[in-house]
């Protein structure tokens, strides 16, 4: 991969994002760390305009969104719309009703065949619509999981995988990789430890058990395009320390020279 390629999501420093002045800042020593990309989610505490302009000025790339999946399925023209002003192609979703999905895999298919609609339309004017998976997708209707369904159903969703969430939904991140390959052009790179009480933690990358010297290349060669580095909990550290921690990893041990 290349440095410009590893991107942050700042829902990792939800903190930082409460006002205009503490999200600026946090942008800023996002940048001086040396990322340069973003992507936009949760909201900035300004508004789309401002936030493409702010990240212009700091050379940090907005390289994807994530949008609500009732907007994806019944407003594509809007999640589009806001694509094209951040200047970015690609936007990740989810299932909308998660306690409904789990319950039916007839509501799987369902929300499947809505997803593969709008992924249609929107591959269509030049965006990519991905399915951003948790753990909890992993639970199985008989022989199938409801992930495993929704890639079924829908062949023009792209993936954004979430490799912390597929080992704690107690599969093997690679092979998800590895079955995904072509189809995932933006991954959540995130790394899976255990605290003192055996309990599962977010980790910085390198900090955890997931074994990136496979990963990392598996996800090369089937197309990645953006390795958005994301920790959901920094348990009390400063969370643009996490992301430099994380991103000295990466650029370590993945960049090209």
């Amino acid at each position: 991969m290349k440095p410009e390629q590893i991107a942050a999501q700042p829902y990792t420093c939800k903190p930082l994002l409460a006002d205009r002045e503490s999200a600026i800042s946090c942008l800023q020593r996002l940048a001086k760390i040396g990322f340069r990309a973003v992507q936009v989610s949760p909201k900035m505490p300004f508004d789309d305009a401002e936030t493409k302009r702010i990240c212009d000025d700091l050379g940090l790339t907005i390289c994807a969104t994530h949008a609500g999946h009732h907007e994806v399925v019944n407003d594509t023209q809007r999640v589009m719309d806001r694509l094209s002003l951040f200047g970015a192609r690609y936007t990740a979703t989810g299932p909308g009703d998660a306690k409904a999905a789990m319950a039916s895999a007839d509501f799987v298919k369902g929300l499947a065949a809505n997803l593969n609609t709008a992924a249609q339309i929107m591959a269509n004017n030049g965006f990519g619509l991905a399915y951003h998976n948790h753990a909890f997708e992993l639970i199985r209707f008989g022989k199938q999981s409801m992930l495993e369904i929704i890639y079924e159903q829908a062949p023009d969703l792209l993936a954004e995988i979430d490799l912390y969430w597929l080992q704690a939904g107690g599969v093997n991140p690679l092979s998800w990789c590895e079955k995904l390959s072509g189809r995932t052009k933006f991954a959540h790179i995130k790394d899976y430890s255990m605290n003192d009480n055996y309990e599962p933690n977010f980790a910085p990358i390198g900090a955890g058990g997931l074994e990136w010297e496979s990963i990392i290349p598996v996800l090369e060669q089937g197309g990645c395009e953006w390795f958005i580095i994301e920790q959901d909990n920094c348990y009390g550290r400063d969370p643009v320390d996490c992301l430099d921690e994380s991103y000295s990893y990466l650029t370590t041990n993945f960049c090209e020279t």
